[in-house]
Parts: C-alpha cells; sequence; structure tokens
C-alpha cells in the first residue's frame, strides 16, 4: 500500500472513531440503557445511521466500501462500554 492510500485509511479510521466517540459523548445514558435492556438499535439507531452517512460523505467511496472502519470503531465503543459497565 503506498503512504498516500496508507495514509487515507489512517484518516478514514480516524474520523470513524472521532463520529462514534461523539455518539458515545451525547447518549452515556441511552447507550447503558440499551446494552441493558437489548434496545440499543431502537434507541440509538438514528445517530447511528447520521454517523455513517457524514462518514460517508468525508471518506472516499472506494475505502468506505472495501472496509469496516465506522462498524469497527461501533462495536470497539460497545465492547469498552460493556467492559465498564461489567457486562
Amino acid at each position: 500500500m503506498d503512504e498516500g492510500l496508507r495514509k487515507q485509511h489512517n484518516e478514514a479510521k480516524s474520523f470513524a472513531s472521532v463520529i462514534v466517540s461523539d455518539i458515545a459523548l451525547y447518549n452515556q445514558q441511552k447507550i447503558e440503557q440499551g446494552l441493558r435492556n437489548g434496545n440499543l438499535e431502537q434507541l440509538l439507531g438514528g445517530e447511528f445511521e447520521r454517523g455513517r452517512r457524514l462518514y460517508l460523505q468525508r471518506v472516499s467511496p472506494a475505502i468506505a466500501k472495501s472496509t469496516t472502519y465506522y462498524d469497527d470503531a461501533i462495536n470497539e465503543m460497545l465492547e469498552r462500554k460493556k467492559q465498564a459497565m461489567g457486562l
């Protein structure tokens, strides 16, 4: 992978993390409630989808289609939250 493409991938990963971090910051109670009650998609599906649209607007289509950086960032955040909650 050339340096320019590597930089684009790193920027896409970072951007995904920033979006998901903002969602987590502003929706802490909903995330905790959703993880406890198993209705996270119902509580935050719209937020995650808005974040995905923003991600797709800013990231190269080739990278967005060939990677799972946004989904990975969501899953990593949820795993950290579950561990912090003892779930």
